[in-house]
C-alpha cells in the first residue's frame, strides 16, 4: 500500500492509504483491465495518479456491497416473475436436462468403446 496526500473533492487534504489495482485484482478476482474499465465507468471509485489507478479498502467494500444488492434484486425479480409454479417447472426442467445429459454421456461411452474394439462391430448392422 502507498500513502499519498491527495485532495478528494475537498479543500482540506487527507492522508489516505491507496491500493493499486494490481493488489485489488487478487481481492476481487477480476483482471486489471476489467478493473480499469470499472474505474473509467465510475462503477468502482478510484483515483488515477499518473498512469495508475488507485482505490481504498473502503471503496472496495462499497463496490462489493452494491454488487451483492444488485444480484439479490435480480434474483428476487426473477423468482417473482416465475412465481411458485415457475419455480417447480424450473427445477423439473433442470432435472430432466440433467437426466438427458447422463443418457447421452453413457451412449457416447458405449459408442466409443465399440469404435475402440474395431469397426467390424458395425458391419453386421449395415446389411
Amino acid at each position: 500500500m502507498k500513502k499519498f496526500r491527495f485532495p478528494l473533492h475537498t479543500k482540506s487534504q487527507k492522508e489516505i492509504k491507496y491500493i493499486s489495482l494490481r493488489e485489488v485484482k487478487d481481492i476481487l478476482n477480476y483482471s486489471q483491465g476489467y478493473l480499469e474499465y470499472l474505474c473509467r465507468e465510475k462503477k468502482l471509485k478510484a483515483v488515477k495518479i499518473g498512469r495508475e489507478w488507485f482505490t481504498t479498502k473502503e471503496w472496495i467494500k462499497n463496490f462489493k456491497e452494491r454488487k451483492e444488492i444488485k444480484k439479490s434484486i435480480r434474483l428476487s425479480r426473477f423468482w417473482e416473475i416465475l412465481g411458485n409454479k415457475g419455480k417447480k417447472a424450473f427445477y423439473f426442467t433442470k432435472r430432466k436436462i440433467y437426466s438427458k445429459l447422463t443418457e447421452i454421456r453413457s451412449l457416447s461411452k458405449l459408442l466409443f468403446s465399440l469404435i475402440g474394439k474395431g469397426l467390424g462391430v458395425f458391419e453386421g448392422l449395415t446389411s
